[in-house]
């Protein structure tokens, strides 16, 4: 993924539309010119903390909120006016649409238009060839012809995607899959995210990532896309742009500024980090500490297998697994009944949300939490993964570090 970024050169990746009139804000006008996209993007760290500095790009957001569907619409539209808007990475939408793209009117979805007469309204670039940031398919009549055709099942007019659906997921070249539903076929997702998983752990270099640099997006940020100098001189030269990817809820990734290495949770507004570097409870919180940050809490479960998934990339599996220390600790005397036990959170979070291990936690001399990432090779199945077990704090594992996003 870093390496895709690193080709996608600091670009702003979006959908491009024209705009719907019944999406428009009738009583009042909109702070710039309204674009229809799609409610993913890729873009860079820059552009991301320009979008929260700029009160234009603000003004812009609250005008939207009372539209319809402004998750799509706010991406391209902050994006692609680059004669009021001057954002990092940003291009002319108007000079893509009617120069490069085509016309749009005929190629949309939703336009009662053939296939053929779909592909001949297309310019330099087709859709397929420049939108990455997320992989979707229609329930619509001239989408089902389509080669890449939806094998899972239509629901809220897209496709949710299925088990046959994997050979081509697994060849798409777009950063999202959208959509699958646990409730039908949740293999289809667990299997693509192992397939994910392990290609990442692999280091599998012979990747190709050239493709992403030859789109129009990162081509033209060398000519005719509007960026700042000093950023287009930073984005071209050292080619070493950190990127983030937003999806449905708007403004929560743009508010990350987490320090090289850290994992941003939105929901918590929080900032993660995994170290393998085995230490007892008391040494790992030190070594926390000393960070701005502390042991991490859980408050739910998304938290919880977000926690997870960062250890998951980044452990080191041992005889006992990956089996990090969560910042979960009880302070009851030895003698106090299993069940009348005290948990806190040492960063002063409330304990209310649990994930135990099934018969934990089982001793009241084992006073500190610790999850279970991997399957441990020596307890066969008896753990279920992501949970925790209570651990004597003397025991060395590695461990999670939480703290407050520094945007925030």
């Amino acid at each position: 993924m870093v390496r895709i970024f690193k080709e996608l050169n600091g670009s702003f990746n979006s959908g491009i539309y024209d705009l719907e009139k019944n999406r428009y804000q009738h009583w009042n006008p909109s702070p710039l010119p309204l674009w229809k996209s799609s409610l993913s993007a890729t873009f860079s760290k820059e552009s991301a903390l320009f979008m929260v500095r700029s009160p234009l790009v603000e003004r812009t957001y609250n005008y939207l909120r009372s539209t319809h569907c402004p998750d799509e619409t706010f991406w391209t539209t902050i994006a692609g006016n680059p004669h009021i808007l001057q954002m990092p990475g940003g291009f002319n939408a108007s000079l893509w649409k009617e120069k490069l793209i085509g016309a749009w009117d005929k190629s949309h979805p939703n336009a009662n238009v053939t296939l053929d007469a779909k592909r001949r309204s297309y310019g330099l670039y087709e859709p397929e060839t420049y939108y990455i940031a997320r992989y979707q398919i229609w329930n619509n009549y001239n989408f089902r012809k389509l080669k890449n055709r939806c094998l899972g099942k239509f629901t809220a007019e897209s496709c949710a995607f299925g088990v046959d659906d994997l050979p081509t997921l697994a060849n798409r070249p777009e950063l999202i899959g959208h959509k699958f539903y646990t409730k039908f076929q949740p293999a289809a997702f667990f299997c693509l995210y192992e397939h994910v998983r392990q290609r990442a752990l692999s280091g599998n270099t012979d990747f190709n990532v050239s493709a992403y640099g030859e789109l129009p997006g990162p081509k033209l940020l060398s000519g005719t896309s509007h960026v700042h100098k000093a950023v287009r001189r930073k984005e071209t030269t050292s080619r070493t742009m950190k990127f983030v990817v937003l999806s449905s809820v708007l403004w929560a990734v743009a508010f990350s500024a987490c320090d090289s290495g850290w994992s941003f949770f939105p929901k918590t507004n929080s900032c993660y980090r995994h170290f393998n570097e085995q230490k007892s409870f008391n040494n790992a919180q030190t070594s926390c500490r000393a960070l701005n940050a502390s042991l991490a809490s859980v408050g739910d479960i998304n938290e919880n297998n977000f926690i997870r998934t960062i250890a998951t990339m980044g452990g080191d599996a041992g005889t006992w697994g990956v089996m990090p220390w969560l910042g979960g600790y009880t302070e009851s005397p030895n003698e106090t009944p299993i069940a009348s036990l005290e948990w806190k959170w040492n960063d002063g979070s409330a304990f209310g949300f649990t994930n135990w291990c099934p018969g934990d936690p089982n001793s009241s001399h084992e006073k500190c939490i610790h999850m279970v990432v991997d399957q441990c090779p020596m307890c066969g199945s008896y753990f279920k993964l992501g949970c925790w077990n209570n651990l004597e704090c003397h025991n060395i594992v590695p461990y999670i570090c939480k703290k407050p996003n520094v945007a925030a």
